[in-house]
């Protein structure tokens, strides 16, 4: 017996060659639509539609009573039309939607900005602007703004999606009426309250780089950061050398070096001492090149140096390219769905999106193996 949506058929044989075709009709309740529902909710059908998709224009009354009415009439959205309609959307001119903030909170306006924020910001003007949306700045350190009036002025200009930009320092925290706002925050600096982030795949990072230097035949691979930006960083990439060197006892013997500050001193009276053939450095600058160079160091003939974001400096480094544009582009498609869904507060349960970078070759790296 074969089974079709409204239907059975049955197929016996009747004699050699002969056969008989059996039709049965199968009760099947029909499907409800927007339709049913406005009319249980006594509203007009496209305000159902809205309701159903959280639209900020319907009431939250209304949204309600729609709700109750699709759960009371067992509604479920029909997968095939929702991808169709999709589909019609794609190619077309997207509507303006609204506006998202873009919050900073640096003491000075305009201090927020770095090469990787920047990327960021670049990358989130670009894919709001294909989904309908505007990008606005708002500094939290105006002229006698506090979080109430801040809270105040967002919700009064329609402005429901905040992007909030990496805190000046870390473990930071902001205080705004979070239950009116859909809510993406950049990394790990801001520890309170928890909400969605988007941030680099920083242990990934860190594996890529060491992975890739033991398969060029580097056995003494040595970890120079600053210690608070591994704070900031929520510890993933010492977490993720202190991982990988397990595997190479020649590393295990060389100790990590994080100092308060970056200098030159430290730097150097480590590399002598220990003699690594390979530096994971999270400087964002030529500060170790430099140092290492004035010592009579060369590079990469006595120590190949790999950068764990090589956008943060304008020189040809080996190292991890973290595509910080598309990092911008994934907070404003999370925020983009929070908001049609009308999802507004602090979640339950925060979600992580991590963008992974790739690993990109260049001359401060070579190759250890027999024959390269």
């Amino acid at each position: 017996m074969i089974f079709g949506c409204d239907h059975s058929i049955s197929i016996a044989g009747q004699g050699k060659g002969c056969y008989m075709l059996q039709v049965a009709r199968t009760t099947m309740s029909p499907r409800i639509t927007v339709r049913d529902v406005a009319a249980a909710a006594r509203v007009h059908f496209t305000t159902a539609a809205r309701a159903l998709k959280n639209d900020p224009r319907i009431s939250a009354e209304t949204c309600a009573r729609v709700k109750d009415a699709a759960r009371q009439l067992g509604y479920m959205p029909d997968p095939m039309m929702s991808a169709f309609a999709a589909y019609r959307q794609k190619d077309q001119i997207p509507k303006f939607r609204g506006t998202i903030a873009w919050v900073t909170n640096f003491p000075k306006r305009h201090d927020w900005h770095n090469l990787a924020s920047d990327r960021y910001y670049d990358g989130a003007v670009q894919q709001a602007a294909e989904l309908g949306y505007q990008l606005e700045e708002f500094w939290l350190h105006e002229p006698k703004m506090t979080a109430k009036r801040a809270s105040q002025i967002l919700f009064s200009r329609g402005i429901r999606g905040l992007l909030l930009a990496p805190q000046p320092h870390n473990r930071g925290h902001l205080s705004l009426r979070w239950e009116d706002f859909s809510v993406v925050s950049f990394g790990y600096s801001m520890v309170r309250p928890k909400v969605h982030l988007v941030a680099p795949a920083h242990f990934r990072a860190v594996v890529t780089c060491f992975r890739q230097l033991r398969a060029l035949g580097h056995r003494k691979i040595g970890f120079y950061c600053e210690h608070s930006k591994d704070e900031r960083n929520d510890r993933l990439w010492s977490s993720a050398f202190l991982s990988e060197r397990e595997l190479l006892p020649e590393s295990r013997e060389i100790p990590l070096l994080m100092p308060k500050v970056y200098a030159a001193p430290p730097l150097l009276q480590w590399y002598r001492r220990y003699r690594p053939t390979a530096i994971i450095t999270t400087y964002q600058g030529s500060g170790p090149l430099k140092w290492l160079r004035d010592a009579k160091c060369r590079i990469p003939q006595e120590v190949s140096i790999a950068f764990l974001n090589t956008e943060q400096t304008s020189l040809n480094v080996a190292g991890i390219n973290e595509h910080s544009a598309q990092i911008g582009i994934a907070a404003v498609n999370l925020l983009a769905g929070m908001l049609q869904r009308g999802e507004r507060g602090l979640p339950e349960a925060p979600l992580r999106v991590l963008v992974e970078g790739v690993w990109a070759d260049a001359p401060t790296v070579r190759s250890l193996q027999a024959g390269d």
